[in-house]
């Protein structure tokens, strides 16, 4: 009997073996779930700092792209075409005005789930970008330099010519420093505007070439005082500096806040679970963390956690102005500054050679 058992197992290792050998169309796959492109403006630090939750949830990978916005909207289009891009993210409004004006911005109905807190103003009413997580517009002060019965309050300060030649502005190229000027031209008018630019130019104000450098220039003793936002002015102040963070025109018109933006592109290779990943990133939950990040953002919708030094929109006189025609007005304001604002040639090597580091 033992005999006759040997011919079985060897059919028996057979059809295991052959079962094992079919092809694998026979099988059925596990099917994964698509990689979402994350295009973003605003830097891929920011990114990191809260898609990695999203990732784990719903087991979609994100891979992020950091994209140039130099040239507007128009070459930032190209960009997301070349990257295959499924959402964008932008550090302020201007590129996503742009975007929604090319139509490269779906328009999301219903809206996405995490954009019911946002308060209107920092949305499109046509539902194709949203804001989140902002910055405000600040003068980052060098106390050593500024007694405090000195401390400036207010923009004009910065053309005061009690303070010639020892204040600072930020270049006026694409960015939130041109943004800057388009929501004070929509919010005061041309002539006061510009009244204000000319300031800039004949008090002597250091021309830096981007807010990170201002707020290093001020840290530094550089200059007394000088306009950059809230992320570049806390990075300073957390490093030690001798440095006060000011909102100014508190009892005038206010500061401007800076949201990022979000929108789902009318190109995205994966529509579906690129609205998914902008309703995650439109959450309370997001704006806590980025909050808490590095860049202390500030929530833009109330009763999000926040450190302490964060100050969030309800405890601002904020410089509220029509964030489509700031854009408008920014685009034509870079035409007619920026080449008349020179940054410092010494700044650009300095900062060049920081880059080099």
């Amino acid at each position: 009997m033992i005999t006759d058992l040997v011919p079985l197992r060897r059919i028996a290792a057979l059809l295991l073996l052959s079962l094992a050998t079919l092809p694998t169309a026979c099988a059925r796959p596990v099917a994964a779930e698509p990689e979402v492109v994350l295009c973003t403006c605003a830097g891929t630090e920011l990114a990191r700092q809260v898609v990695a939750p999203f990732e784990e949830a719903t087991g979609i990978p994100v891979r992020i792209e950091r994209i140039s916005r130099d040239g507007g909207g128009e070459a930032v289009a190209r960009r997301l075409d070349e990257a295959r891009g499924d959402v964008f993210w932008g550090p302020e409004v201007t590129v996503a005005v742009d975007l929604a004006r090319l139509g490269r911005l779906a328009r999301l109905e219903p809206l996405p789930a995490g954009a019911a807190g946002i308060p209107a103003r920092f949305r499109d009413p046509e539902g194709r970008w949203f804001g989140f997580a902002a910055r405000a517009r600040v003068l980052v002060v060098n106390t050593d330099l500024v007694p405090a019965d000195r401390r400036p309050t207010s923009m004009w300060d910065v053309i005061d010519p009690r303070w010639k030649g020892r204040t600072a502005f930020t270049r006026p190229g694409y960015g939130t420093a041109c943004y800057h000027i388009g929501a004070l031209e929509a919010a005061l008018g041309q002539a006061e505007c510009e009244h204000f630019l000319r300031g800039v130019e004949t008090n002597g104000c250091v021309i830096a070439p981007g807010d990170g450098a201002l707020a290093r220039l001020v840290a530094a003793g550089g200059a007394c005082f000088g306009f950059t936002d809230t992320s570049d002015a806390l990075r300073v102040a957390e490093s030690g500096a001798p440095v006060e963070i000011v909102y100014p025109d508190q009892d005038g018109v206010g500061t401007l806040i800076l949201p990022n933006t979000l929108g789902v592109l009318t190109r995205a290779p994966h529509p579906e679970a690129a609205r998914r990943l902008c309703e995650f990133l439109l959450s309370a939950e997001v704006e806590a963390r980025l909050a808490e990040g590095s860049r202390r953002q500030i929530p833009l919708r109330p009763g999000v956690a926040h450190p302490p030094a964060v100050r969030v929109c309800d405890d601002l006189r904020e410089l509220r102005v029509d964030a489509v025609e700031a854009a408008r007005l920014s685009d034509a304001s870079e035409a007619r500054w920026a080449a008349r604002f020179v940054a410092d040639p010494a700044l650009v090597e300095a900062e060049a050679r920081r880059r080099r580091r």
